[in-house]
Order: C-alpha cells, then sequence, then structure tokens
C-alpha cells in the first residue's frame, strides 16, 4: 500500500513539517534547531528495528509516535505529557488529511480485480493502517488484506508472504507480488517464491545484492500491458 499505491512518503513530510512548524511557533521555550535534529536521528533509531515493532499484535503506530516524541522532547530537556499528546495528535491528523493515493491506482485496480483477484499486503500496525484503508475507500477492490500488526510478522519476513500464498489454491510462482521498497518487497517476495513487480516510482537504482524482479515498471497502469 505505502508508496505503492498512495503517497506515504509525502504525506508524511507534510505531518512532519507541520509538527516542526506548532513547535517553533508555539514553544519558543525549545531549542528548534535542537528539537528537528533530535525529531530526525531519534525517528531514525526506532526505525532500525521499526519491522520488529510493528509485528507485534496490539502495538499501535499511535503508542510507537508517543515514543518517539518523548524521547524528542526529553532530549531537548523539555519532556511534557500534554505536549507529547499534541505532537502525536498534530502528526497523526496531517499525515491522514494529506494521504493520497498515486492517479494511476484506482484505474488500475478496477481495470486487474476484472480479470484477477487481488489482495493487499501491508506493513504497519492495524490502527494506522486499517485507518488509511477506510480513508482511502480501497478495501472493495481486495479479496484478503494482510497487515503486519495484525498477523505477527512484517516484510520481508517470507511467513507474511506465506499467509497470502495460503489464501489462494495456485502454486506462489503464480501470484505477481507488487511492491516498490526493494528491502521489504523484493526480497520478501523472492525468499517466498512469488514474482514481483517492482514498482520503482523514484528511479531508484537497483541494489546489486539484491535479486532482479521479474518487471521492473515506474507505475502501476505499466501491469495492464503485462497482464491484460
Amino acid at each position: 500500500m505505502d508508496d505503492t499505491l498512495c503517497d506515504e512518503t509525502k504525506s508524511d513530510t507534510i505531518a512532519r513539517l507541520k509538527v516542526f512548524d506548532y513547535i517553533r511557533v508555539k514553544h519558543e521555550e525549545i531549542d528548534f534547531s535542537n528539537f528537528k535534529k533530535k525529531y530526525v536521528e531519534i525517528w531514525k533509531k526506532i526505525d532500525e528495528s521499526y519491522e520488529i515493532f510493528i509485528a507485534q499484535p496490539g502495538i499501535g503506530e499511535r503508542e510507537l509516535r508517543r515514543k518517539h516524541a518523548n524521547r524528542v522532547l526529553q532530549a531537548c530537556g523539555a519532556k511534557n505529557k500534554q505536549l507529547t499528546h499534541e505532537i502525536v495528535n498534530i502528526y497523526w491528523e496531517e499525515r491522514r488529511k494529506a494521504l493520497r493515493l498515486y492517479p494511476d491506482s484506482l484505474p488500475t485496480l478496477t481495470a486487474l480485480r476484472k480479470f484477477y483477484a487481488l489482495s493487499l499486503l501491508a506493513n504497519g500496525p492495524s490502527d494506522m493502517q486499517r485507518q488509511k484503508i477506510g480513508d482511502l475507500q480501497i478495501a472493495k477492490y481486495f479479496e484478503h488484506i494482510i497487515i503486519a500488526g495484525e498477523v505477527g510478522y512484517s516484510k520481508p519476513d517470507p511467513k507474511i508472504f506465506q499467509i497470502l500464498i495460503d489464501k489462494y489454491s495456485i502454486p506462489a510462482s503464480e501470484i505477481l507480488y507488487v511492491g516498490n521498497s526493494q528491502k521489504r518487497d523484493v526480497i520478501g517476495a523472492h525468499r517466498a517464491g512469488l514474482k514481483i513487480a517492482w514498482i520503482n516510482r523514484k528511479n531508484e537504482r537497483q541494489k546489486p545484492e539484491i535479486l532482479k524482479p521479474n518487471y521492473e515498471i515506474n507505475n502501476l497502469s505499466e501491469l495492464l500491458s503485462i497482464l491484460l
């Protein structure tokens, strides 16, 4: 879903900048430059173990964001429960408002579901991903929706791909998996024996240590010429 069907990177950037603006304007007692620096540094550390965190059923994105905000404020000498709550709410709501499907997403889903069974496989905690699916109104396009935070595994672990494979009575090699992340999607799908279409919207270089995908596309509409 994220950065394949919808522009998660853009919505995250917009939400983060809104948090920065709030601290700069409303909380002059906090060193703004230090806040920005710590915000990025501490999130990077959390992100290193993100796959482990999100694969724990019952743990939500809001909890992760609270931990992040608490650590940032503590590092700035401004730990404050109310401010932590405000930061989390601003980030959550602004990201939600900014999230958009790519223009090619709905036309491609509409065309493909006439001929294929479609499923959605997403990393992330259940609370965040279910809200996105609802806001984007895309649940109707999929037979199955598998979310890391609900099943206890996250990409690139082949176990989460196996959950998808088990939904269908066909060999894994007859399933085409479409994803944007070389680390999570391409590696994980290869390990599970799926065919992979790597959607490279940002014109990234393919990493030499990662097996080449079956297809490389720049937008979802290219799937139509491959599959129809």
